[in-house]
C-alpha cells in the first residue's frame, strides 16, 4: 500500500479534477478512463491542508482542487500525446503529480464562483488545444508566459491580485510554488518521493 490518502471535499475544498473530464489541453477523460474518481496525496501534505483550511476559512474562500496524484499511467499517455520534456516529465521520471505531492488549484468565493486569474488552470484554453496536439507549440507558449508569477499587466490588474492571494496563502500554509505555473503548489522536498501505481492505492 501507498502513503497516499484522499482528499475528501468541504466547506473549503472542491474536488473538480480536470481530468475527470475532458476540459483540459488533451480532450480526454483520463481519470474516468482508469476508474479513478477520488483525489489523492501524500499524507505528509495533510499538515499543509489544516493550515490552509484555517486561511481559506479566515478569508471566507474556497480551494478548488483540479489535480492532485496522477497515476503513473495517465503520465504515459500523455507522453504518447506529446513526448517532449520541455512540456511534460516522461513517464520514465514521472513527475510530482505520479508522487501525490503536488496540487493544482484556483479559488472560488463563498458562493463557488471562480476568481479571475491571468489563465485557467493548467493554461487550458479552447482555441488553443489543436496546436497544444499538434505541437505547435509556439502559440501555447505565448499563452503560458501569463501563467508565470512573474507576469505583470496593467489590464489584468485583478487577476494579478488573486494570484498573488493565492500564493501568499498557499505559501503561508508551508506549501511551494512553481515559478511557470500560478496554479501549481507542492509540499517540501516534493520530489524525493517516491513514484506511486494506481494498483498500489
Amino acid at each position: 500500500m501507498s502513503d497516499l490518502v484522499e482528499i475528501k471535499p468541504s466547506e473549503v475544498f472542491k474536488i473538480n479534477l480536470m481530468y475527470g473530464g475532458v476540459r483540459n489541453m488533451f480532450r480526454r477523460a483520463f481519470y474516468r478512463e482508469l476508474g479513478l474518481d477520488k483525489c489523492y496525496v501524500h499524507k505528509d501534505m495533510l499538515p499543509y491542508l489544516e493550515k490552509l483550511e484555517k486561511l481559506l476559512r479566515q478569508e471566507n474562500l474556497i480551494l478548488e482542487i483540479r489535480d492532485c496524484y496522477r497515476p503513473l499511467e495517465v503520465q504515459a499517455l500523455m507522453w504518447e500525446y506529446l513526448p517532449d520534456e520541455r512540456y511534460l516529465a516522461p513517464p520514465s521520471r514521472g513527475s510530482k503529480h505520479n508522487k501525490g505531492t503536488a496540487l493544482d488549484c484556483t479559488l472560488l468565493d463563498a458562493k463557488g464562483v471562480e476568481l479571475a486569474f491571468p489563465t485557467e488552470v493548467d493554461g487550458y484554453r479552447e482555441d488553443l488545444i489543436d496546436d497544444f496536439l499538434s505541437g505547435n507549440m509556439a502559440p501555447v507558449l505565448a499563452h503560458l508566459a501569463k501563467a508565470s508569477h512573474q507576469y505583470q499587466s496593467a489590464s489584468q490588474n485583478l487577476e494579478i491580485k488573486n494570484r498573488q492571494k493565492l500564493k501568499q496563502m498557499m505559501e503561508k500554509a508551508g506549501f511551494v510554488s512553481l515559478e511557470e505555473e500560478w496554479w501549481h503548489y507542492e509540499i517540501k522536498n516534493a520530489a524525493d518521493y517516491p513514484l506511486v501505481a494506481l494498483k498500489d492505492i
